[in-house]
């Protein structure tokens, strides 16, 4: 069994470097992005059309593996990811101020408990130093 698990390991390390040329890339994209300027605002919208594009092909993928009535669901969600991808390479500024709005609207609730949690914070701790 031992055997077994070092060779799996072996074969799991193998591609050690494909994580680090993606880090790398990875930072190369976050320096690009926070200049906030056109270019970055660009920047953002393409890598999101990509992302789109490739959920949509692995949603693709998985429609031609599974019967039923998920195949359907998985080439409905292939084709909203295929054409949610088309329009932000096409419109790649749009599609970053559609996502600033999505994340300004799903995340402000969360903030907004987290600051609530703080002030209460504060005040029970306050309340405990002064009495």
């Amino acid at each position: 069994m031992l055997t077994e698990e070092r060779i799996t390991m072996r074969e799991g390390s193998r591609d050690w470097w494909v994580f680090l040329v993606t880090g790398i890339a990875w930072l190369v994209i976050a320096w690009l992005v926070l200049r906030v300027n056109v270019t970055s605002i660009t920047t953002v919208g393409v890598l999101l059309g990509v992302a789109f594009i490739a959920a949509g092909v692995n949603e693709a993928g998985l429609g031609s593996l599974v019967s039923g009535g998920w195949n359907v669901w998985h080439n409905v969600m292939s084709f909203i990811f295929l054409l949610g991808g088309l329009w932000a390479l096409i419109r790649p500024v749009n599609t970053f101020f559609a996502l600033a709005s999505w994340f300004q609207i799903s995340c402000r609730p969360s903030f907004l408990r987290l600051r609530a949690y703080e002030v209460i914070r504060d005040l029970l701790n306050n309340s405990r130093i002064a009495s």
